[in-house]
């Protein structure tokens, strides 16, 4: 049996018979699905490891149809995501979304570095919306699924830009508007996805908004996402939206 050695965080499990887990990790190679056997029993080897939201060192028997754990040791575990009911509602919409936007055996050595920054950011971060906007907006882009705000999508004009059209993917502007499906985007919800592309997760306190704008671009955001990404966002609801 060939076993290979990879790093990852887990990112979703699914119950697999009456002992056993499908336990699908992100990884700098990819997304990849494995059988925990026997994760379910109290005398289980893995414990507590294979938790979403662990930094792992994993050994993965290669198999026809799913490979299996062997071995795993936690790099690094984040106890304050079990902790705090809001923040484990933020870190399994961070970790829905990272699964959605990866296909399985591509390579996403950039989404798990945004993945990891922005689980550890939930440790000290107050601003729990702000935080997963700013992982939304990062994650979306780096996949190619964030609507284009720079300049209209139609004849790149950069005035007059306050409707982002759906089927077009951007902003469009108002001479080239003529009535199709969009959401209207304001000036200040175009500043704040400018500043959040830009800023590092560690350095997010530097983003001055409000409750109200932060509601806005995800609104925008998402009507976006659920138009072209088609997948069933469960860990959405309610996710990051305390106002914290």
């Amino acid at each position: 049996m060939k076993t290979y050695k990879t790093t990852g965080i887990a990112i979703k499990s699914l119950r697999l018979g009456e002992a056993d887990k499908i336990i699908t990790f992100l990884t700098a190679g990819g997304k990849v699905s494995a059988v925990a056997k026997g994760i379910r029993r109290t005398s289980s080897k893995f414990g507590g490891r294979l938790e979403p939201g662990n930094d792992l060192e994993l050994v993965l028997a290669r198999g026809r149809a799913l490979d299996t754990v062997t071995q795993v040791s936690i790099k690094k575990a984040r106890p304050w995501l079990w902790n705090d009911l809001d923040k484990l509602e933020v870190a399994f919409a961070i970790l829905e979304l990272a699964d959605k936007l990866t296909p399985e055996a591509v390579e996403g050595d950039r989404l798990l570095e945004l993945t990891a920054a922005a689980l550890d950011r939930l440790e000290v971060e107050l601003r729990l919306p702000l935080l997963l906007l700013a992982f939304d907006i990062k994650a979306l882009a780096m996949t190619g699924f964030l609507p284009y705000f720079s300049a209209c999508v139609t004849c790149g004009g950069k005035t007059g830009l306050n409707q982002i059209g759906q089927a077009e993917g951007g902003v469009i502007c108002d001479n080239c508007f003529s009535g199709q499906r969009s959401v209207k985007v304001g000036k200040e919800a175009k500043e704040l996805v400018r500043q959040l592309l830009g800023v590092r997760l560690l350095n997010l306190d530097s983003v001055m908004t409000h409750t109200g704008i932060i509601n806005e671009v995800r609104r925008i955001v998402w009507e976006h996402v659920m138009y072209h990404v088609h997948a069933d966002f469960r860990a959405r609801t309610g996710a990051g939206t305390s106002g914290r």
